[in-house]
């Protein structure tokens, strides 16, 4: 009987040696009671970069686009010659309505029966 050789880096030649190399993360994330406590771990992660920016612009969580428009429009004017603060003002509105879609993607958010419906009016013609 010949015996399983190790490699250099200390794995072996064997055919269990791809099953070694998984990480244990891997592997205790995939359980259930894990998987939704990473799934809630995301979800407020996102509700809570999405209220610091709504703080920082100045508008409600549940702002339109149009309200985000405005309100950066105004803070854009407010801030002058300030070229740092208008990219940063512009980013923010920027990382709100991108937060937004990956919610929707994602499922954690509906999209609203006004936007359904202006979707199904367009798809229509």
């Amino acid at each position: 009987a010949e015996r399983s050789r190790t490699n250099v880096d200390g794995g072996s030649d064997g055919p269990i040696d791809k099953y070694i190399r998984i990480p244990i993360e891997d592997l205790t994330n995939s359980f259930p009671w894990n998987a939704r406590r990473l799934e809630d771990r995301r979800k407020r992660k996102f509700k809570r970069k999405l209220t610091l920016l709504h703080r920082f612009l100045g508008v409600r969580e549940n702002a339109d686009w149009v309200d985000l428009d405005d309100a950066t429009k105004i803070l854009i004017q407010d801030a002058g010659d300030d070229i740092k603060r208008k990219i940063l003002i512009e980013k923010s509105r920027d990382d709100i309505l991108q937060i937004r879609l990956n919610q929707r993607l994602a499922g954690y958010s509906k999209v609203s029966t006004e936007a359904d419906l202006a979707t199904a009016l367009e798809t229509e013609g």
